[in-house]
Order: C-alpha cells, then structure tokens, then sequence
C-alpha cells in the first residue's frame, strides 16, 4: 500500500495522539523532513513479496448450499491434488478457515476479511499436498478463531456432529465436525487456548495442540506469537500421527519455532505404554467451572492407563490455578496490538508477512461494528490496559517477584537443610576413619577359611603404624541399605499384632564398636569366644543363630522400657511361642543406620564368628593422621595376607558421607543459583519499566518541580510505585511459597517449610535490592531541570 505525502492536518493530528504540540513552522518542516521517508516507504512497497512458490494447480472452488452442508461445518469446498505418491496419498484433508490456501476464499471467520483471497499456501498445506493429500476444502472457525464455543462465525453458528443445534465448540468447530462427519479423513486446528482441544473433545475426534513451534505456523493467521499452535484433528490415533509427522518441522520462516525435535510418532503406536508416566494434576480437578462426570471420567481413563502398565501419579502444581490469569494478559494484549492494530502481524519479529492480508485488515477500524461480541471486549479491554495501565509490563514484574521470593525461600530452606544434616552426623567421628570392602569367597574361600582369614586381616591392619584399631561389619553403614529381621523380645507383647519388633541388623567383629568410636553404655562387647549357637529347627540348614546380641539405646527403650536388658534374651522370628534364647550382652549408643536423614532405627548386632554363612564384610580402620596416606598401607596389607582378595570402594567415612549429600548438596546449590538468576531478572525487569514510566511521565515531574515540588516527594512519587509492585509480588510470593514447599518438606531435615527465618529473610533481601532497582530511575527522576522537563514534548 503507496505511503502519501502528509497534510498539514494530518501532521498534527498524528503529533496530537502522542501529546505533542506543534507550530505551524513546526508542522512544516515535519513535511519537508518526512519526503525521504516516504519514499523510502513507496520503494520498499514496489519490492516483490518473494512468497514462497505455489506447487500444485488448483481452483478457487465454491461455496457448499444448504443441502451439501447440513452443519454448517463448510465454508469452501475444492479439491487440490496433492502429490502423486505419498504418506497422505488417498486422504481428504479439510482445512481450517484461518489457514492460508492459495486462490482459495478466506475470511477467518468475520466479514470484515470476508472476499480476500491469499496468493500462497501456508507451509502445513504445501506439506499436506506434498504428502499425497487431496485438499477438499476450508472448515468455518470463529470470528477471528476467539471462541471456545461454534456460534461467533460471520456465517452462521456450526452445529454439533451428533445434535444440531448444539455447540460443536470451537474456534475450530468446522474441523472438528467435518471429520466426526466422515467428510473428511483429517482437518486442520488451530490452537491458542483449546480451539483444537475443545471442538475434538465436543466432536468425537482426535485432536493434538503440538508443542509450541513443533508445527509451523506460516501462513496461518496470527493472534499472540507465543500462544499460536496449529494441529492434526483426526478420526484416529493413527492418522494423528501420521499427519503430525507430515506437518512437523522447522520451515525457515516461523520465529515461534526454536530447533524443534521431531520423531517417526507412528513408531511408537504400537511399542504399548507401560512405563510411561502420566501426571494427574491435582488442581485441575474439582474446579468451580468443570463437572462431576467429567472429573470422574478422567479418573476412570487414568485407571485404564494403569491397567495398560503406565505410571500414573497426582501431582500437585498450585500455579496451575493461576493457569487462566497468566493467559490473559499475554493474550489480551497480544490480541489487540498483534492481531488488531498490528493488522495480523505486528512488528519486530523475523517472520513472513504476507502483505495482502495486512492490507485486507488494515482499516478495520471503520468495520469494527463486525467484529463479534469477543473480539470487541478483548480489543476494547486491551486498549484499555495498554493505554492507562501498562498491565502486561507491570504483571510480569509482578510475576519475576514473584517467582524470585519462591526460589529464594527454597533456596534457603534447601541450604540450611543441608547444613542442619551435616551438623547432625552419624553419632560418631567420621574424621581419620576408612572403610573398604573385600569378599575372600570371589577367590576360594569357604566360611571355615573366612573365619580364619578375617581376625588375622584385623590384626594385620591394626599393626600398621599409624592405625589406631580396626574391626568389620556385614552391613555398610550410611550407604542407603538395610538388612532387617524379625523378633520376639523377652517380657514385651506387641500392642497389634504387626507391631512387632524389626530391627535393623548388622553382623560385626570385637572392636567394630571402639573402631567407630561408639561407646558401650551397658553390659559389654563381643569376644572372639562368643562362637556358641542356638538351634530350634535342627533340621533346617538355617535354623542357627548366635546365642548373644548386642542392641542400641532405641531398641533398649523401645522393648525393654524400666527393665535393664543385660542379661534378658530376645528370638528370632515373630512367631507365637519363638523362644527367646538369644542373650543380651550389651547396649551401645545410637548411630546413624541407612543415612543421615533417616531416624535412628532399633539396631540388633549379632557376632559374625558365631555365623555359619558369613560371606564378604566391609573392614573400617581408625587411624591417628590423614588415613588418605595409609590407604597404600591398608592395601600392601592385603595383598601380603592373599594377593588374590580384590579390595574395593576404600574411601574415608567424611567422602561417603559428602556422596550421600550429593542429591542435597546440588539441589541446594541450584536453587540458589536459579534464585539469584531470577531475583536479577526481576531486577532488571522493574528498573526498566519504571525507567520507562519515569520517561513516559517526565512532563509531569517538570510540572510537579515547576510548581515546587521537593526532590524526595518526586523520589517518593516513583517509589510509591516501585513498593506497590514489589508489594504486590510479595504478596502472591508467601503464600505461593508456603503452598509450594509442602511439597518438598520430605527434602528438609530439621526445619519446617514454613520456617520463619528463611521467609523473613528471602522476602527483606528481595525487597531490599528490588526497591535498589527502582530508586535508581526515581532518583534521576529527582534530578531533572524543570524547565527541559516542560519542554520535553
């Protein structure tokens, strides 16, 4: 469209929408000035659109009667040949009426882009054709596709498939009822808040809102760049995939798509589900707006999921509530500066405009009593916004703050929960002690060999100059393993009959105890001696047990509450009427188990020379120095002993301990790291808008300071607003953050996720260097000369 040369009115009126006041030496310079403008405008308006070629002939088909088109589903029928041979060979495809076909009538729904006619076709139709498809015709959609409804379209409301005069949804209810219809075999949606999700559940059809720029988008009629999705909407699963598979990929043209990963998804329909996880939102049930039997029917679905071997869990998302209230903004304000006033496009953006439909739409403004009753509200409320509120700016400010305080407060939690964990430790020193494992029986040994070899290894070891003692165990402690047995406690009768005692055990050696440096509080240690056995099944080869035991504080408590346990007898096995021939000898004090998190379990050690199947043990050696510089020692040990045992995972007790805090350790330092990221973009977000407001307002400071305002009332007039913002961000933070981190109190060791401490600190320190932020612009707002502030429109 040839840009003319302005008149004098036209300057001025343009100079008036923005505030300015010119005079007329003003105005005309204006017009002298503008000549080269406009010429460069017209030169660029001769250029060729260079649109990308049309590959198949075709006619522009016509409009279907009454007789032919009973559910209004329609607006165009054609027939396009496709390739000769393909994928899509055989199949009728019908296209949505916001999709571009070359020569074909397209309206999107409203009168006002009623008669245009695109002269390309969108990628997804060259591909579709290219496959083998035969393009059958255009489906009607909504006015301007803003409904989820099928009543909107300039051409009449498209009835339901089964039940006219019901709604088939929308914004792509033609789609969708073309295809339940068996018109056609596939249809093309298009989705930016459940326009494909909504008419295929209303129809009876498949329908698929791709991820975001995994299909392009080219040639499909814009509303918001990040909420545009256009799909397959098929009679089966089957061709869901197949057309998914046609239509995917990157095109060179389409700024919504980033290195998109496309798949063969047809491999994958008959490889079964089992394995698959499948996340029940908690949120989206139960909704004031959903019904009962729905609710109900997803639930029943999900059942059958489980029964085909898919992992199916609840899942809590709270910001899933706040799903509809994030669209809205983006969506409103994308509507009414990309799609309305952006004449389809906007600006800004690498992308293929097609400049017919940008001139088609231009000047909708003197049609606008067309548009339907959606499309008026959302481009009146988006105006409103834009003009007196600059929500969308102020929203996502809002939102960084948000988002930082919740990452903030986890990363808090996630640190000090870290560190209350390594303060804990195990119950003993972990300092200038190792541990390795070795199994004599990988090299020949029997148990009566074993039995030998491990008290001369002990001794060998604790030989070594430098050693301080050492002694063995069954079970590695602090490595995430148990080993527990069930038991019958001498004068204890279990409350229920599944509370009974089960213990964790361990088998160990004279001395493990003095090695790990836990005392004996009670009674004493094991003795090489302590070898007798007891038998009350002789026939069975497992059916002995060592005659003694030694027990930790818990179970001492536990099941032998006011009596002393020294001396009483505990039995293996649950059973009524075990006997209870098993004599305690000692009480030592708690220790960590299975890991520092875990609570300290009642703990049952048995001596492993008294074991007639005893197999590889962990050996722990307690050194005086570094026991790093001994490790050579500890292994040249070994091997003079029998050069043929294989030593395995020797590291000192503080290296398992940090392992087993890997998970801890890098949760903590993520958050932290993804904390400080977002607390700099909200940072930086709201000293750009409020740069941008203070620049938008700098009239109004000049008149303020005219008139003899001070500078901390102009500092105070910015960082109103700054705590607003901040406040408001806040505000949403707390109870978002306690809501969320319910959901990871089973990652927190000694503190509450409502710890108090951690959310006074988070939100000062947010607010601290957000108001920073803000009391820069504020500042030099403070600092402007009133009368170049008058002059500055």
């Amino acid at each position: 469209m040839a840009v003319q040369l302005p008149t004098p009115e036209q300057v001025r009126a343009a100079a008036g929408e923005v505030g300015l006041s010119l005079t007329d030496a003003d105005v005309e310079s204006y017009i002298g000035l503008m000549k080269a403008s406009v010429e460069a405008y017209n030169l660029v308006d001769r250029m060729p659109d260079c649109l990308p070629e049309v590959k198949y002939p075709r006619t522009p088909g016509r409009f279907p009667g009454a007789e032919e088109n009973t559910h209004n589903a329609w607006y165009v029928k054609t027939s396009i040949a496709g390739a000769d041979a393909g994928p899509l060979k055989g199949k009728k495809v019908a296209i949505k009426d916001n999709a571009m076909v070359a020569g074909v009538p397209m309206m999107n729904g409203n009168s006002i882009l009623e008669g245009y006619v695109p002269e390309m076709d969108a990628t997804v139709v060259t591909r579709l054709l290219d496959a083998g498809a035969e393009i059958v015709g255009k489906t009607h959609c909504e006015s301007y596709c803003l409904s989820g409804s099928s009543h909107t379209g300039a051409k009449g409301p498209v009835h339901n498939p089964y039940k006219m005069g019901y709604s088939a949804g929308g914004s792509s209810s033609g789609s969708g009822v073309v295809v339940a219809l068996g018109e056609a075999d596939m249809a093309l949606g298009g989705d930016q808040g459940g326009s494909i999700r909504i008419p295929a559940c209303w129809c009876g059809v498949y329908g698929m809102k791709p991820t975001h720029g995994l299909v392009p988008y080219t040639g499909v009629m814009p509303i918001e760049v990040f909420l545009d999705h256009t799909g397959p909407m098929t009679a089966s699963v089957a061709d869901n995939a197949l057309m998914l598979e046609v239509i995917a990929g990157v095109d060179g043209y389409d700024p919504r798509q980033y290195s998109p990963k496309v798949a063969p998804y047809r491999e994958a329909l008959g490889a079964g589900a089992r394995g698959m996880k499948i996340a029940l939102v908690k949120e989206g049930f139960r909704r004031p707006e959903s019904e009962k039997a729905v609710d109900e029917k997803v639930r029943q679905g999900a059942e059958i999921f489980k029964g085909l071997g898919v992992i199916v869990e609840e899942v809590s998302i709270p910001m899933h509530l706040a799903g509809a209230a994030i669209w809205t903004p983006i969506g409103v304000e994308g509507i009414a500066e990309t799609m309305m006033f952006g004449d389809g496009y906007g600006l800004s953006r690498q992308d293929l405009y097609v400049t017919s439909l940008i001139d088609k739409l231009h000047g909708w403004t003197l049609r606008a009593n067309e548009l339907s009753e959606t499309a008026k509200l959302w481009t009146t409320f988006g105006v409103y916004v834009h003009k007196y509120h600059g929500a969308l700016r102020k929203s996502l400010v809002i939102a960084q703050v948000t988002l930082s305080l919740l990452l903030l407060i986890g990363a808090g939690l996630f640190t000090k929960s870290l560190g209350n964990l390594r303060n804990l430790g195990p119950g003993f020193s972990p300092q200038n002690l190792v541990g390795f494992d070795i199994d004599p029986s990988y090299s020949g040994y029997n148990v009566a060999r074993m039995k030998v070899f491990y008290p001369q290894l002990l001794g060998a070891l604790s030989s070594i100059p430098g050693v301080q003692s050492s002694g063995l165990a069954s079970m590695r402690i602090l490595e995430d393993d148990e080993w527990d047995s069930g038991m019958t406690v001498e004068g204890f009768t279990p409350p229920t009959p599944d509370a009974h005692p089960e213990p964790f055990m361990n088998e160990i050696s004279p001395n493990y105890f003095a090695t790990l440096g836990v005392p004996i509080v009670n009674g004493r240690d094991f003795r090489p001696s302590d070898t007798r056995e007891v038998n009350h099944h002789p026939e069975e080869p497992f059916g002995w047990n060592p005659a003694v035991v030694m027990i930790n504080e818990t179970f001492a408590k536990k099941y032998f509450a006011g009596r002393n346990p020294i001396g009483l007898h505990v039995g293996f096995g649950s059973d009524p009427g075990t006997p209870t021939d098993v004599e305690v000898i000692g009480v030592v004090k708690d220790i960590k188990y299975t890991n520092l998190r875990d609570e300290i379990p009642a703990q049952a050690y048995l001596p492993y020379i008294a074991d007639r199947y005893i197999g590889g043990m962990v050996i722990y050696v307690r050194t005086i120095a570094d026991p790093t510089l001994l490790m050579s020692s500890i292994r040249a040990k070994v091997r003079d002993l029998d050069s043929n045992i294989p030593i395995s995972s020797m590291h000192t007790t503080e290296v398992q301990i940090n392992n087993s805090l890997s998970s801890e350790r890098m949760i903590a330092s993520l958050s932290a790291v993804f904390g400080f990221l977002a607390t700099l973009l909200a940072v930086i977000g709201l000293y750009g808008v409020m740069a941008y407001t203070v620049a938008q307002r700098t009239r109004e400071v000049g008149i303020r300071m005219a008139l003899g305002a001070a500078q901390g009332n102009v500092i105070w007039l910015v960082m109103r607003e700054v705590l607003i913002l901040v406040a408001v961000g806040v505000v949403a933070g707390v109870p978002a953050s306690l809501a969320l981190t319910k959901l990871v109190q089973s990652q927190l060791f000694g503190l509450t996720p409502h710890d108090p401490r951690t959310l006074t600190l988070a939100t000062i320190a947010l607010a601290f260097v957000a108001c920073a932020a803000g009391y820069v612009p504020a500042w030099r707002a403070s600092r402007l000369d009133p009368m170049k502030a008058l002059r500055y429109e």
